[in-house]
Order: C-alpha cells, then structure tokens, then sequence
C-alpha cells in the first residue's frame, strides 16, 4: 500500500506533467505568432543601418571602386608597361643558337618567349612560300599562338619554350630563329636588330619527343629546364593578362582563333573575367573578416552573419552598378574600348553573390526562427 509521501510525489510529478504539456500546447496553438515575432526579431537585429556597419559598407564600396578603376587603368596600358610592373619580369633580347628544337637554360631565361613571335622570314615572301604564311600578326598572336592559352598554353607554351617554335591554333608549328632586321628608329635612322624570326615549319609530335627525350637524357638538369621553361611561361601568362587585348578564354582559341579574338574585342576574356573576379573575392574576404573580428560580445551570431553577407552583397552591387553605368555612357560617346575595360568578372560574381545571399540569409533567418521556439518550448514553468 502506497505511503503517503508517495502519493503526493506522483501527484507533483503528474501536475507538472500537465504543466508542461499545457505549455507546450499552448506553445503549438500560438507558434505562428512566435515564429512572426521571431522574423521580426531577426530582421530588426539583421539590420546594417548602424555606424559600424555602415562604415564597413562605405570601406567596401571604396575598396571595390579602387579595384575597378586599377583594372580599368592597367587595360590601356602597353605591354611594355605592364612588363614593368611584373617583379618577376627582366629585359629580353633575341640570342637563340638556332639548334632546331632545343634551348639551353641561358636562352630561355634571356630570350622572348618563342609564341610571341610575329616577324617572317624572307623566304615566305616568295610566289611559292605566299601560301604556307602561318598567319601571325601583332594583333592576332594571342588568339592564333596556343602559347597564349591559359590552360594549353601551360603545355603547348613550356614546349615551345624549351625547343624554339611556336604552334598555331590549329596545332601547326614553326621554328623560330634569331635573324638580323632593319628597322626604322624613332629618331628617322635605320638600325640593325636580331630578333625572333618565324622560319621553316616544325612538326608538332618532334615539340615534345624532344622535351621528353630532353628530360629523359639530361636527367635531373632535364626536369630543371623544363620547371624554368613552365616558370617562364607562367610569368608569361600573368603578365599579359591584365593588358588591352589579354588572354583568350581557355580552349577557345583551339576551336576557332577568330571567335576568341571576336570575343576579346567584345570584352569577354581571361582578363576581363579573372582580374575582376579574384578581386571581388578577396575584397568580400576582407570585408568579412573585418566585420567578424569587430563582433560584440553577446551579439546573436545568425543575425550578425546576415548582416555581413548584406554588407559584401550591397557594396558589391553598387560598385557594379557604378562600372556598368561608366561602361555604357563611354560606349554612348564613341569609345570602342569601353567593353574591355568593364570589369565582367566583378560583375559574374556579383550575380552570383545575390543569389546565394538570399538563400543564406533565409537559411539563417529560419535558423534563428527554429533557435527562438526551441527556447519557447523549453523555457522553465513557473
């Protein structure tokens, strides 16, 4: 027979049983005005209309501006230029040997590279040879050269390099040779020069049977020739990257070199995607990075995420929005080279940015939505 005692105990555990499911009732009858609060909560913390955060905005803004208006500065700047300012780049003179397929260390660290040749030599401007021109030109041997591939030209570029050629679009190749040239000076004299000279052509196949016989032979000074020879190409690539005409999309060029070109005139290239692109990221990881380091304490870490994604998504869409407007009134007054100075990149990541900154901004705001009833259901009953 139960004691007393007993029976008070269970009749306390019972009610406050009922108690915690009349509460939790209760909690499910009025969830839609808990969760509406809550979205309200959220969206009032949430909020960038303060100080810091303003000024946070007003640093990313200007930060994303500066970018912009480097990129815009480097894209109508010569090469020559734009070489001078690559730390890794030196001067280089023509001062091949002239051995078919093959370039010791010495001149492939001195030398041009070998693709961006574009002088021919005398024999093609015979009747017989007219037919055989590869077809390089100062304002096609980007698009035409798979040296100036991104991506093949990692292959294509390290090997012309290492052997002295060079190698078409459509994966014909060349030679290339130091010859003497008269050339016209600025100051009204005729000098002589040795430069890279595009001579007999070259088969595609004996490129890299030499580069691997190369590496299979010399060994260990081999492989070294080979990492100078990428080491060259790379610094290569960068350097003309950021320049007026820049770099193919990868692949494109091995398709058709004039679509490539054709899309180069219109603004679409590695250039124009890359630079942007890589700067918005790293300006949105600084920004971010910032803004979580000068978190308070105490502060609900769901809004203050929102809060640092609407900061990077509103600078970022009012840098854009400022470089498009620049880009078509400069295309309203006439200049032909407004396309390629839009930063296409900045403005690919922007899109993207808006998107996936409305999905994270509603998944955090349920987050906070779910943390705020899960507190209701769980609050201590008086």
């Amino acid at each position: 027979m139960e004691t007393l005692e007993e029976i008070v105990l269970w009749e306390q555990m019972v009610s406050r049983m009922d108690k915690k499911l009349a509460h939790r009732i209760n909690v499910y009858e009025h969830s839609e005005d808990i969760l509406s609060k809550a979205q309200t909560e959220f969206r009032k913390l949430s909020s960038i209309f303060n100080k810091k955060d303003i000024g946070f905005l007003i640093l990313a803004c200007l930060l994303h501006g500066l970018a912009k208006f480097e990129i815009r500065k480097m894209r109508v700047m010569k090469d020559k230029d734009l070489a001078k300012m690559n730390p890794l780049h030196h001067e280089e003179h023509s001062m091949r040997a002239n051995r078919p397929y093959y370039c010791s260390r010495e001149e492939i660290i001195n030398c041009p590279v070998p693709f961006d040749a574009i002088i021919l030599n005398p024999l093609y401007k015979t009747p017989l040879m007219e037919c055989l021109k590869p077809g390089f030109k100062g304002t096609n041997h980007r698009f035409t050269a798979l040296g100036h591939d991104p991506l093949l030209g990692l292959v294509f570029g390290t090997a012309n390099i290492m052997t002295g050629t060079i190698t078409r679009s459509d994966f014909r190749s060349w030679h290339i040779r130091t010859e003497q040239h008269e050339r016209l000076k600025r100051n009204g004299h005729i000098a002589a020069e040795m430069l890279d000279t595009i001579c007999e052509p070259a088969s595609t196949v004996a490129i890299f049977d030499a580069v691997y016989t190369r590496i299979e032979k010399e060994g260990k000074d081999g492989w070294l020739t080979l990492g100078t020879a990428l080491a060259k190409e790379t610094v290569h690539l960068l350097t003309d990257v950021p320049s007026t005409m820049s770099l193919p999309i990868p692949f494109v060029s091995a398709i058709s070199s004039d679509f490539a070109h054709r899309l180069s005139l219109y603004g679409i290239n590695t250039g124009t995607i890359a630079e942007g692109a890589i700067a918005n990221k790293v300006i949105n990881f600084i920004i971010a990075f910032l803004h979580r380091l000068c978190m308070e304490d105490g502060v609900d870490e769901q809004s203050y995420k929102a809060r640092t994604t609407k900061i990077i998504t509103l600078a970022s869409m009012l840098a854009t929005s400022g470089d498009l407007v620049l880009t078509l009134y400069q295309a309203y007054l006439g200049d032909m080279k407004s396309l390629r100075k839009f930063d296409l990149g900045g403005y690919l990541c922007t899109l993207r940015k808006m998107v996936s900154s409305t999905r994270v901004i509603n998944q955090l705001e349920c987050e906070y939505m779910h943390i705020k009833f899960q507190e209701e259901l769980d609050r201590p009953l008086t």
